[in-house]
């Protein structure tokens, strides 16, 4: 049998025919369904709301767990930082040791009516040696200092400083930090540090790559094949112009430079890259480089015939000790 609920007042008479119950029946029935439909929304929402507590019950115990991990972390990172070195604390508590033994025989003298005079000249003397002990630290700091207002190098440029070629690492008060480029850590007094070449300042530089081919080997050719290879590198920066010159002529053969500019970041690899490129650029030209002349690989020339007879024994030489002559 079809059951049809309506709210509306036109068809609220057809309803009550079609139940076959009283008025009073009908009203109960709505009031029934309707507290039923209301029941029943309580319900899902007690359920929608225990599904997003058991939600955000995980949620907040996950992100609790990972909370607690990196407090973990913290903790152990808080105190490797704060752990003290052993020997800054050794060379700590033998100083206050020192100093409190000093203090106490003061304090022992003063007390006995011993004069404290020439204690305190005495410290006044270890305080002036400690002065010029420290003379060097001080022009150290005040290197430090004017490096660190003047700026004339940072920290990841490319330098060359007292000698050493690499990248600075650390300015510090008193020294500055170089990382050499085959991975050693060089530190260096501020002080000494004079002349100071960066080549990190600039955006390009001029690099000199040469090769020396042999004599026999003709130079316009040579020049052509690095020519070529030079305008044709695509890490080589093509204004200025590059050039091959002729930088030197020995024994050995003709020396030529290939001078070409490059970006500050291709200053360290370019040159050994470029240089290898050239060789084989001129071994496929079947043009050669230099080599010994075969006359110096193939031993001594032979001696002249004097040198050999004296050698030999077989020509007598003047003595002039004894004031007697050689045989004619």
């Amino acid at each position: 049998t079809e059951t049809v609920w309506s709210s509306d007042s036109e068809d609220f008479a057809e309803s009550h025919h079609r139940l076959g119950c009283p008025l009073d029946r009908l009203e109960d029935h709505q009031l029934y369904g309707t507290m039923d439909a209301e029941k029943a929304g309580v319900d899902q929402l007690v359920q929608a709301q225990a599904a997003f507590d058991s939600f955000h019950q995980k949620l907040f115990s996950g992100s609790g767990e990972e909370v607690n991990e990196n407090e973990e972390d913290d903790d152990l990172e808080r105190a490797e930082t704060h752990r003290i070195d052993p020997t800054l604390m050794k060379f700590a508590v033998s100083f206050a040791s020192n100093g409190l033994k000093a203090l106490l025989l003061i304090s022992v003298a003063s007390m006995v009516d011993i004069s404290t005079t020439s204690f305190v000249a005495v410290l006044s003397m270890c305080s002036l040696a400690i002065g010029l002990a420290l003379q060097g630290l001080l022009k150290d700091l005040a290197a430090g200092v004017m490096l660190l207002v003047f700026r004339k190098y940072e920290v990841g440029d490319l330098v060359d400083i007292a000698g050493v070629f690499g990248k600075v690492v650390e300015i510090a008060l008193f020294e500055t930090v170089v990382r050499s480029l085959d991975n050693k850590t060089i530190t260096l007094p501020n002080s000494q540090i004079r002349i100071i070449t960066n080549l990190s300042e600039q955006r390009a530089m001029r690099v000199d790559v040469a090769l020396k081919i042999s004599h026999d080997t003709g130079l316009r050719a040579a020049k052509d094949v690095l020519l070529q290879l030079v305008r044709t590198s695509p890490r080589v920066l093509q204004e200025p112009a590059p050039e091959v010159l002729v930088s030197q002529v020995d024994e050995l053969g003709k020396e030529l430079t290939m001078r070409v500019w490059l970006r500050k970041a291709d200053y360290i690899p370019v040159p050994f890259a470029l240089r290898e490129e050239a060789i084989f650029a001129l071994e496929d030209a079947g043009l050669a480089l230099s080599r010994w002349p075969s006359s110096w690989t193939q031993g001594p020339a032979p001696a002249p015939p004097a040198t050999a007879a004296v050698a030999a024994g077989t020509l007598a030489l003047p003595t002039l000790l004894t004031g007697s002559r050689a045989p004619q």
